[in-house]
């Protein structure tokens, strides 16, 4: 993406974001399963756009959603959402950034 000219609008947080939490990795789907096994909960940004989620070890997809339909702009190469691991003791650290309107 070409740098953003000066006086551009700087990108902002996201407060009251919903912010959904699954185990392990997962494929595009059009709609989150909050039914599922694999559907951890949510929880929503602060005024800062930030969040904290306490985890037990494993792999996670986080995402958000956009337009309300979920959301995350980052992908592995084999076709899924980018993961988040997290280890017994440690802080793991994700960020969301939605660019689905982005003019480039």
């Amino acid at each position: 993406m070409p740098p953003m000219p000066p006086g551009a609008d700087a990108p902002t947080p996201a407060a009251g974001a919903p912010v959904h939490v699954l185990r392990g990795a997962h494929a595009l789907m059009a709609v989150i399963d909050r039914g599922s096994a694999d559907y951890v909960g949510i929880v929503t940004t602060d005024r800062d756009g930030r969040f904290r989620v306490a985890l037990p070890a494993g792999t996670y997809t986080v995402l958000t959603e956009h337009a309300g339909a979920p959301y995350l702009n980052c992908f592995s190469g084999d076709g899924t959402w980018c993961t988040v691991t997290v280890a017994d003791g440690a802080w793991s650290e994700t960020q969301i950034v939605d660019s689905a309107d982005a003019t480039f």
